[in-house]
């Protein structure tokens, strides 16, 4: 299986990086072949700007999109990892999201407002890390509205067969314990997909 890994934060000593890096490490000893988007360490403008309008508009797909692109195309599995902040993804996967998963790439809008899903042979997981626990997160309904953007308004739109929607909550000051706690529970999840 080829699996896009697809990871966003400035702290390379983060959770995040080191549920990435797991991830890969598990999915390559199953024989599968990962390729990593740490989008922070290949400088991912996620600006979508005048210039890719008018150059979409034209049938034009930027290179770096393009590129993008090209991964997911090539992908089996799409895993989005990343951490909480503000209640939401932090802005540059909002932006590789705005950029990259584009109509007439991910869906096609049609003349009669109707739409058609073009990545359903594909399937994504969602991985988020967050300092809060996942009871604050779910007693303000931040977790329905998280879930209700990413997995109903990204991954279901475009017709990704959503493979689950993972929080690991306070995930600050980790102690060792509590660390391993969090590396059993992404080897259950691996476990399930892998």
């Amino acid at each position: 299986m080829n699996i896009l890994l697809i990871t966003v934060n400035p702290n390379p000593h983060s959770l995040t990086h080191a549920l990435a890096n797991h991830t890969a490490k598990k999915a390559e000893e199953r024989g599968h072949h990962v390729v990593i988007r740490d989008l922070y360490k290949i400088k991912f403008n996620a600006i979508l700007g005048p210039k890719d309008f008018n150059q979409l508009f034209d049938g034009i797909v930027p290179k770096d999109i393009r590129r993008e692109q090209e991964h997911i195309a090539d992908s089996d599995l799409i895993i989005f990892m990343y951490p909480i902040w503000w209640a939401g993804a932090p802005a540059l996967m909002k932006g590789y999201i705005d950029r990259v998963i584009l109509k007439n790439f991910a869906y096609e809008k049609h003349s009669n407002g109707t739409f058609t899903k073009r990545l359903t042979k594909k399937k994504a997981l969602i991985i988020n890390t967050m300092g809060a626990s996942i009871a604050d997160y779910a007693d303000a309904g931040f977790l329905d509205a998280m879930k209700t953007v990413m997995d109903r308004g990204v991954i279901e739109f475009v017709g990704l067969q959503n493979l689950g929607h993972h929080f690991f909550g306070e995930s600050e000051n980790l102690s060792e314990e509590k660390y391993h706690t969090f590396i059993s529970r992404l080897d259950a999840i691996l476990e399930k997909i892998l």
